[in-house]
Formats: structure tokens, sequence, C-alpha cells
């Protein structure tokens, strides 16, 4: 596991992107997403390949037999725009 699958590609970019609840966000969805699947995302491969699937927005499937409401929900949460991410209180 790489702490990288944690972070949106604003976050591992060059830039100075602060932290913030939408960046919280996206972490919750990645976890919700390990709910469904019970492995990391990407545990396959190394940090480097991970950091390229993040900043080519690559993301895992959706886990077969996960209800769709669910689904959706943490995909809202991976949404490469921050400001399309669900807030807290919604979620």
């Amino acid at each position: 596991m790489t702490i990288f699958t944690y972070k949106s590609t604003l976050k591992i970019t060059p830039g100075k992107v602060k932290r913030n609840e939408k960046s919280d966000i996206y972490s919750l969805g990645v976890l919700l997403w390990e709910l469904t699947s019970g492995t990391s995302p990407f545990n396959n491969l190394t940090s480097v390949a991970v950091i390229l699937k993040i900043i080519n927005n690559e993301k895992e499937k959706v886990i077969p037999g996960t209800p769709t409401d669910y689904s959706e929900l943490y995909k809202s949460c991976w949404s490469s725009d921050p400001d399309k991410r669900p807030t807290l209180e919604k979620i």
C-alpha cells in the first residue's frame, strides 16, 4: 500500500495547493472504495506507477455487486474537480 492512493491529482502535482476539506473528501472516497474491495487501490503497483495513475486521473473500477448509490457517492468524492466533490454534510 502507498499513501499516494489517498491523494488527489492536485496534491501530488507541483504547485501550492493547500490541504482542505475537499482533499479530505477525496481521501474518504478512496476509503469507501476500499470497504467494498477489501484491498487498497492499485495495491499490486509500485509507488511510481500509482502516482502516474493518479496524475492521469485513473481510478479503480467499481466492484461488481456494489450498490449504485454507494459507488456514485465514492466516485463523486474522487472527482478531479474539487468543487464537484460533495461536502461532508451531504455525505
